[in-house]
C-alpha cells in the first residue's frame, strides 16, 4: 500500500504552512440549536472571508461522544501573532459600514444571533507542525473520503506529562497512529502542543472515514509496538480524556462548505 506523509494543505486542499497554530473555540450549544448555529456560522464566516479575513483554514465539528463541548471550531493561522490579531468582528463591522439600512438590520440580527452562541465558550491556541507531527495514508484518503467533504470522524485524546512531550508524542505515533495509517484503518493522525489558554499538554487527533470504521479500528488497536506503548504510558501524568467529533463543515476556496455533496 502506498504510504504517504502529506501536509494538511495537500490532504484538505488548503494552503497551510508546515508549522502553524490552531485557534480552538469550544462552544456549549444545546443539541437542538446546533443546526441553526452552523447556518449562522456559515453566514458569519463567509462575510469575514469576503471582506479579507486572513486565515489558513477552518474546520467545525459536532460532538458525538465524551464529555466535551457540543461544537468545536478549529481555525488555522501561520503564527500565534496572526491568531492574536485576527478579529472576525472587525470584518463584520466593515461590511456593516458599507451596507444599506436594510442590509445593516440584517447584519445586526445575524451578528446578535451569532454572539448569543458565544455566551458559553472557551478558547485555546495549540502549535502544530504538519510536516513532522502529522501522517496520512494517501490510498485510504482517495478511497474512503474524497475531498474530505463528508461527515468523517475526528477522535481527540488529551494528555499531560511532566516528562518530555516529544518522546511521549512520538511513542503514541509509533504505537497507535502509524500502524493504523499503514494498514488503512485510519485516514490520518497527528498531535499538537499546548501554547495558550486552558488545554492539555499534548493532544492527539485521528481521523476515520465513519463511526463504523472507527469502532472497528478501536476494537483491535493497541496490538502493535508494545515498547512504544510502554514508553507512552510511562510518560502520561494524571488522567486523560477522549472525545469523538463528527465533521460538519470547513472553509475551502469558496467559503464555508457544509459537509456533504452539493452543500
Amino acid at each position: 500500500m502506498k504510504f504517504l506523509k502529506l501536509t494538511f494543505a495537500l490532504m484538505l486542499s488548503l494552503i497551510i504552512n508546515a508549522q502553524s497554530v490552531m485557534d480552538i473555540t469550544y462552544m456549549d450549544i444545546p443539541a437542538t440549536e446546533i443546526g441553526e448555529f452552523i447556518e449562522v456560522h456559515k453566514q458569519f464566516t463567509d462575510i469575514t472571508i469576503e471582506e479579507g479575513r486572513e486565515m489558513n483554514g477552518q474546520w467545525v465539528y459536532r460532538h458525538w461522544y465524551g464529555s466535551g463541548a457540543s461544537v468545536v471550531v478549529m481555525t488555522y493561522f501561520d503564527s500565534a501573532e496572526s491568531a492574536a490579531k485576527d478579529d472576525p468582528w472587525e470584518y463584520i463591522r466593515k461590511r456593516w459600514e458599507n451596507s444599506s439600512d436594510e442590509e445593516k438590520k440584517s447584519l445586526e440580527a445575524m451578528g446578535s444571533k451569532y454572539a448569543s452562541f458565544l455566551d458559553r465558550h472557551s478558547d485555546e491556541v495549540r502549535t502544530i507542525d504538519w510536516e513532522n507531527w502529522f501522517i496520512a495514508n494517501g490510498d485510504a484518503i482517495q478511497e474512503k473520503a474524497p475531498a474530505w467533504d463528508t461527515n468523517w470522524v475526528l477522535v481527540v485524546g488529551s494528555y499531560n506529562s511532566s516528562g518530555n512531550w516529544g518522546t511521549m508524542a512520538n511513542a503514541y505515533m509509533d504505537w497507535q497512529v502509524k500502524p493504523q495509517v499503514e494498514e488503512g484503518s485510519m485516514l490520518a493522525g497527528g498531535y499538537s502542543y499546548h501554547f495558550s489558554g486552558s488545554g492539555s499538554h499534548v493532544q492527539f487527533f485521528t481521523a476515520y472515514a465513519s463511526l463504523v470504521e472507527f469502532a472497528e479500528a478501536a476494537s483491535s488497536q493497541g496490538t502493535d509496538n508494545p515498547e512504544a506503548r510502554s514508553t507512552f504510558w510511562s510518560l502520561v501524568e494524571g488522567g486523560h480524556d477522549d472525545q469523538i467529533y463528527v465533521h460538519v463543515g470547513h472553509v475551502d476556496a469558496n467559503g464555508f462548505n457544509l459537509a456533504g455533496p452539493n452543500r
